[in-house]
């Protein structure tokens, strides 16, 4: 799971690496999100233990932390950061 720290990062559905309205001639199968300090992403990876499709694309400087699968459960258990 990835927490974004500093900047904005547009989170966009992929198929065989391309942006799916690219893809898909202009049919979007999910709307992008533009995310900002301090957002999470792929929490979803890491509950479900399988790959998706997403491409994370910054559009400013950005800073990231990587947050491990036990770090994250620990944080939910403990309800840190109102995460």
């Amino acid at each position: 799971m990835w927490v974004l720290l500093k900047g904005h990062v547009e989170i966009k559905e992929m198929i065989d690496n391309q942006d799916v309205e690219e893809h898909s001639r202009g049919i979007r199968t999910e709307q992008n999100k533009t995310l900002k300090a301090v957002s999470t992403f792929g929490e979803q990876v890491l509950l479900d233990n399988k790959k998706r499709n997403i491409g994370a694309i910054c559009k400013e400087d950005c800073e990231f932390a990587l947050l491990e699968k036990a770090d994250y459960i620990e944080i939910k258990r403990n309800k840190i950061f109102g995460i």
